[in-house]
């Protein structure tokens, strides 16, 4: 009985070991700072790392496993004339023309810290974050009518 108690805690200090080893890994990873590219398309400019609410830019969405990048996502929201592009979790874009009231900065930049599927120097988001762009333009203004008009 006392070696078989020995042997089941020997594979638990085992395993506790690969999981702080691979804890270790990931926060080495997550350690690493990922750049937005200093060249973007046009007029388009990064925004920060923005925490994610809910769906925090809900216009057009785009993913791409294998290839995302800045140029290709940027592409596609200013080809539907959107004047926000954003990607989240490596591979998944999101676009619109305005950014849902209480999306905020993350705490950090770093919580950017997925590279594209397709370019591994560069963040594209994180859980709940998002690497915000914007096109540099600005949209339509509501008229509110003439000063001190009433209805």
């Amino acid at each position: 009985m006392a070696s078989a108690l020995l042997r089941k805690a020997l594979a638990v200090s085992v395993l506790l070991s690969q999981v702080s080893n691979a804890l270790h890994a990931t926060i080495q990873e997550r350690a690493t700072v990922l750049s937005p590219p200093a060249t973007l398309p046009g007029s388009w400019t990064y925004q920060g790392c923005y925490t994610e609410i809910g769906r925090t830019l809900n216009g057009a969405t785009y993913s791409n496993d294998t290839a995302m990048t800045d140029e290709s996502y940027i592409s596609f929201c200013s080809a539907k004339d959107f004047l926000y592009a954003a990607c989240e979790y490596a591979s998944q874009c999101f676009c619109d023309s305005k950014r849902v009231p209480g999306a905020a900065l993350a705490a950090k930049a770093t919580n950017c810290y997925l590279a594209y599927t397709g370019n591994a120097t560069e963040p594209c988001g994180g859980p709940n974050r998002l690497s915000v762009f914007w096109s540099g333009q600005t949209g339509p203004v509501t008229n509110l009518g003439p000063p001190k008009w009433v209805y």
